[in-house]
Parts: structure tokens; sequence; C-alpha cells
């Protein structure tokens, strides 16, 4: 059963220090309403292998942003940004704030995520192959609204609808099967 500190960054309640792949991540998704901007961003820290991943994929009209960035985490659990990419909760289970501002591609973003619905838990998920862990993770994701607005070159967007997801846990990429994992926000509930 989840309560808001699932919500925090911090699930090492146990020694994981085997575990280099033990992960705290954070991503969210979000389409505006006119279906012409589409984005996912996210946040990875290793805190085993000291290494952070900040990431934001874009798409406009049917052209793709990408924004990658790799860096040691830093107080990871209270200031959650890696270059212009930043990350702040507000309000557990209720709201997060999210800063993109990728120069390169001319994209920047001050959104507030709101909660529309309580969250959603999954049962675990894990897989294991050959006898090495590939993913053992808890997992829940949250369907809401997006406040303020992204602008990519001189085009602005707002009222932007998506969904965020928190996973924590062990995860190695480098094992991972080919796999698709839908989730579906609508307007009275999720799939």
């Amino acid at each position: 059963m989840l309560n808001p500190i699932d919500d925090c960054f911090g699930h090492q309640n146990e020694d994981t220090s085997a575990a280099p792949f033990w992960q705290e991540a954070l991503y969210f998704n979000l389409h505006d309403p006119s279906g012409r901007c589409s984005a996912i961003g996210g946040l990875d820290v290793f805190p085993n292998t000291g290494l952070a991943v900040a990431w934001l994929m874009l798409e406009l009209d049917g052209e793709h942003f990408v924004n990658f960035q790799v860096g040691p985490p830093g107080d990871w659990r209270d200031d959650m940004n890696i270059g212009p990419l930043r990350f702040q909760m507000i309000e557990p289970m209720q709201r997060w704030r999210l800063e993109l501002h990728d120069e390169a591609n001319q994209i920047h973003g001050d959104l507030e995520f709101e909660a529309r619905f309580a969250p959603t838990e999954f049962r675990p998920i894990s897989l294991e192959r050959d006898g090495e862990v590939v993913f053992n993770q808890a997992y829940f994701n949250q369907i809401g609204r997006f406040h303020g607005s992204l602008s990519v070159g001189d085009q602005t967007f707002s009222d932007f609808n998506g969904l965020r997801a928190r996973r924590w846990g062990e995860l190695n990429t480098q094992k991972l099967p080919n796999y698709n994992w839908l989730s579906l926000p609508l307007a009275r509930g999720g799939i």
C-alpha cells in the first residue's frame, strides 16, 4: 500500500550495496489537447554507481527533439536536477514541478503536474534471466494535468494532460528484453 513517503527518493532502507543497478526513477508523459505536441521526460538515479540520468524526448508536428544529460547525482533526494532538467516534489502524491530548459533545441518549460486521481500501484514487476536480476521494482503511476507552458522555438503550448510514474528497485537495462508498456490517461480515469 502506497503512502506519501513513497513519492520521495530514498527507498534504500536495506543494504543494496551489492546491487549496482538499483535505482530511483520518475518520469512524466504529457500531450497538449491539439495533439501537436507530446513529451516524456524523467530522472533515473543510480546511487550505488554514482550516476544520474535526466532525459527529455519531445515530438512536435512529427519532428523529434531529445535532451539527454548524464552526471553525478549530487544531493538527489532534495535537488533533483541534471543539467537543464529539474524535477521538484511540491506535495507528495499530488503535485510536482518540472523545469525544462534546452537551449540547443529552443525548448523552455515551467510546468506543474497536478494529480487528478489517486496513484495506481502495480504489483512488483520482476524478471530474472540466466540467474541474474534484470528488473525487480515497485511501480506506480498517476493521471493528472499540467499547469504552465512549454515552448519550442516561437510556439507555446499549455493545458497538457498526461501522467507521471515512480519506480524503485533494480533495473539492468543492458539485459532488458524488448517490451511495450501502455498507459492511457482518459477523462474519467485511465488504463
